[in-house]
């Protein structure tokens, strides 16, 4: 069903469409150009504002990058500061330790008892001096590590103002551009603007000599030119095909026209009648070879089961006869277990008389 009324729907738009295009008056109707300016002032719009969006994408941006400098500048001297405080307290603990050393007292060994004794064996004596020597190389090994973040943070916030820079630099480039863009459209528009106001003034000036060269004609000729009774001029306003090429001799189409047009409109008229009953006649077979189709499935079907019934009942059949032999064979086995008797032995009436 949904094929169908595709199908239904494309032929209709397929006609129209013939019918456009055979229609002498839709085909010379022209450009809308209020539609095409519409259209232009739509897409400069959407420039503009697509341009709009662009420049706030990037002043946002540059204030994104200025937090996010200034954000690290601020992490930079706060850990500037910290560093200078952590000297500050070195600095301050040494001196504190130098104050508090106390100058060494030169023991006098002949006035001196054994407590006094302040030299051993295996004692270090340049303990206080290795110690003394660490700390400063420490210190220096610090400040040559603070020396190092110092330069390194040097270096990224030289990138960081590098990359600002480069940063503002293409954007006053692109700025630039836009405004050059901006000056060219300008131009462009200008000089449309002087093209159609020269062409406008040829085509008043051009009408302007016609009127004057109307009126300089003598009063037959304007009679003759404006008479309705010229059918002549009728003839050559169109062409073969039915198009309008001459404005100013066309007077309306004579009785030959309008005859033709008629006759034309009758032979689409008829064309889409048959058109029509042939689709009426397309669909109509197709029903019946749907239903045909439809009839010949069923009837396989049918005969289908039917053979399948067959073939079941004839297997039943065999099924019971397998069975009606087995109980046979087995009633037999069952009176010839003991022996039997042959016919024409001693035997053979042994016990069907009576004494």
């Amino acid at each position: 069903m949904k094929e169908e009324q595709r199908i239904a729907m494309k032929r209709a738009a397929n006609e129209e469409r013939r019918l456009r295009f055979l229609n002498a008056r839709k085909r010379v109707m022209g450009i809308d150009v209020a539609a095409l300016n519409a259209q232009v002032a739509e897409k400069a719009a959407l420039a503009e504002a697509e341009k709009e969006a662009d420049r706030y994408e990037r002043v946002r941006q540059m204030e994104i990058d200025m937090i996010l400098e200034q954000t690290t500048e601020e992490e930079r001297q706060m850990k500037a500061y910290l560093n200078e405080e952590v000297k500050k307290s070195w600095n301050a603990m040494v001196e504190l330790k130098a104050s508090q050393n106390k100058p060494e007292v030169e023991l006098d060994p002949l006035q001196s008892g054994v407590s006094a004794a302040q030299n051993f064996a295996g004692a270090d004596p340049f303990r206080k001096e290795r110690i003394r020597n660490q700390k400063a190389q420490m210190r220096e090994w610090v400040q040559q590590q603070v020396l190092e973040k110092q330069a390194i943070t040097d270096a990224e916030k030289a990138d960081r103002n590098s990359y600002s820079s480069m940063l503002t630099a293409i954007a006053e480039v692109r700025d630039a551009a836009d405004k050059e863009e901006k000056e060219m459209q300008q131009y462009l528009n200008d000089t449309v603007r002087e093209e159609n106001f020269r062409l406008s003034a040829a085509k008043k000036e051009r009408m302007a000599q016609e009127a004057r060269l109307w009126t300089d004609l003598p009063l037959e000729e304007k009679k003759a030119a404006t008479s309705i009774n010229l059918r002549d001029n009728e003839d050559i306003a169109m062409d073969e095909n039915g198009r309008i090429v001459r404005k100013d001799q066309f007077r309306g189409y004579n009785a030959a026209q309008i005859r033709r047009i008629i006759e034309e409109n009758e032979a689409f008229l008829a064309d889409k009648r048959s058109q029509e009953a042939s689709h009426a006649n397309d669909d109509l077979n197709w029903a019946m070879q749907q239903s045909l189709q439809q009839q010949i499935m069923e009837q396989a079907q049918q005969e289908e089961n039917e053979l399948r019934k067959a073939e079941m009942m004839y297997n039943l059949d065999v099924i019971n006869q397998q069975r009606r032999d087995q109980s046979n064979k087995a009633a037999m086995e069952k009176i010839t277990r003991f022996g039997g008797i042959d016919k024409g032995s001693l035997f053979e009436k042994f016990g069907s008389t009576c004494r």
